[in-house]
């Protein structure tokens, strides 16, 4: 049999969904992580901790998978973010989210 994951990873939490060809859901998991707002308008995330969710909802949906049976992935993610990274490609930053308005408030001022 073939199937296709579905991963979204959003906001607080990122879920992984295994599915047949035809549709059906066969197995989901998911983890949650905190959204980190240190003061009023911020809002991050800890981009080591959003990797880590993928990976253990990944591993969880395709227990028991053999991995030449996945047809497809397709990921969703929350809006815009940013991560600025080296040249190394570790990240510099926490994952600066859609949802931050300090920046806003400050450029109008």
């Amino acid at each position: 049999m073939k199937y296709i994951i579905g991963i979204d990873i959003g906001t607080t939490s990122t879920k992984c969904v295994l599915y047949d060809q035809k549709g059906t859901v066969i197995t989901h998991a998911d983890a949650g992580y905190q959204l980190i707002q240190t003061e009023p308008g911020m809002a991050e995330e800890d981009p080591d901790e959003i990797f880590q969710a993928v990976l253990t909802t990944l591993k969880q949906v395709m227990n028991g998978i053999e991995p030449d049976d996945l047809s497809g992935v397709s990921f969703s993610t929350a809006m815009h973010s940013l991560i600025l990274m080296d040249e190394n490609d570790h990240p510099l930053t926490r994952a600066i989210t859609w949802q931050i308005t300090v920046l806003l408030s400050t450029l109008m001022n």
